[in-house]
């Protein structure tokens, strides 16, 4: 008989079986004989139910056991078990309070964090979810009842900074599956609780500006693709700085970016769009002030994506740019006009 963690797959035994579409589908193992199995698919034990011969080394054991948040608490990991666990707490209902109940677009296997995208607004990012987290620091029960976040991420690495000088989370993913949300969730909270000292006072270096700066990243470097409205068109290794300064956190912040695809500048698929700042200045009516009359689709670099539909509301989105360049302290208009220009001589160049 075939073994899978460690147990003896024979008849009546529980499997997953490879499937093109789901991944994994349910199965139950009716006969094995010269390393083929007789596989009944699905939980459905009416005669009628789907069988399937495969090979027994291709199947995975299956145990009946209850959705968690952290992981390594399930008695069988394995890929299947992996899923549908992820799969299944995602479908829950999200409570809008820490402590109610978790989070339930994460999950954790020991200090990996997995985040699935609801591609909507989620009430997990309140001041209550940051000061429950920050409250909770590295205490294992406290975490617990918690269960996985981005916070709680965060929380463990700036904790852990008392000990190692240098604390690092990288951020991974396909295209779409929520990278460049997480990063500014992260960071927002970094800005949060490093930026106040144990008394609760402001340290004296504003953490807002540095929460500001994404946003103009994301304005110049974020595209529409046809996978993410917001697709991060350029690699980031963002760096916090925290030293403590007559009792106060100090912060300072630096990015470096590499990899930005310039070719989207002049060239864009169809169904996508170029830089988001492109459209917000046209639509906004900004454009004016460079002798830019029109919109997007009387220009060569922007036609293309004109009429695409990337659920923002670009002329909205412009007013939050201009606050944001003068919260992160493009406070001349001078240093604005500079930066806007630039994009401006790139629609002259094929108006």
């Amino acid at each position: 008989m075939p073994r899978k963690e460690g147990r003896v797959l024979g008849p009546g035994s529980k499997v997953w079986v490879k499937d093109p579409d789901r991944a994994y589908i349910e199965g139950e193992v009716r006969e094995v004989k010269k390393g083929q199995a007789t596989v009944k698919l699905g939980q459905d034990d009416s005669s009628e139910a789907t069988e399937r011969v495969l090979p027994a080394e291709d199947l995975e054991a299956r145990l009946d056991q209850p959705c968690l948040g952290e992981m390594d608490d399930l008695k069988m990991l394995n890929m299947p078990s992996v899923l549908q666990n992820v799969d299944t707490r995602f479908a829950l209902p999200q409570c809008e309070k820490p402590g109610e109940g978790h989070a339930t677009i994460y999950t954790s296997v020991g200090p990996l964090l997995i985040a699935m995208n609801p591609f909507q607004e989620l009430p997990l990012y309140s001041e209550s979810w940051q000061q429950a987290y920050a409250g909770a620091g590295l205490d294992r029960h406290a975490t617990k009842n918690l269960g996985p976040h981005a916070y709680q991420t965060a929380q463990e690495a700036f904790a852990r900074l008392q000990d190692v000088y240098a604390q690092s989370v990288v951020i991974s993913g396909e295209s779409g599956v929520g990278k460049t949300v997480t990063a500014r969730k992260i960071l927002e909270y970094l800005c949060s609780v490093g930026g106040s000292n144990k008394n609760g006072d402001s340290s004296t270096v504003d953490p807002q500006k540095i929460v500001e700066s994404n946003v103009l990243l994301e304005a110049f470097g974020n595209a529409k693709t046809t996978r993410n409205h917001n697709s991060s068109r350029f690699g980031k290794y963002s760096r916090l700085n925290f030293s403590m300064v007559d009792g106060k956190f100090q912060i300072c912040a630096g990015v470096e970016h590499y990899l930005l695809e310039r070719l989207r500048v002049v060239s864009q698929p169809e169904g996508e769009r170029n830089y988001h700042v492109f459209y917000q200045l046209l639509r906004s009516g900004a454009g004016k002030t460079y002798g830019l009359e029109g919109g997007p689709e009387d220009y060569a670099y922007t036609k293309v994506g004109a009429n695409v539909d990337a659920c923002c509301d670009d002329t909205k989105d412009y007013r939050v740019l201009r606050e944001s360049m003068m919260a992160a302290g493009f406070e001349e208009w001078r240093s604005r006009h500079l930066a806007f220009n630039t994009i401006f001589c790139c629609l002259h160049d094929r108006a």
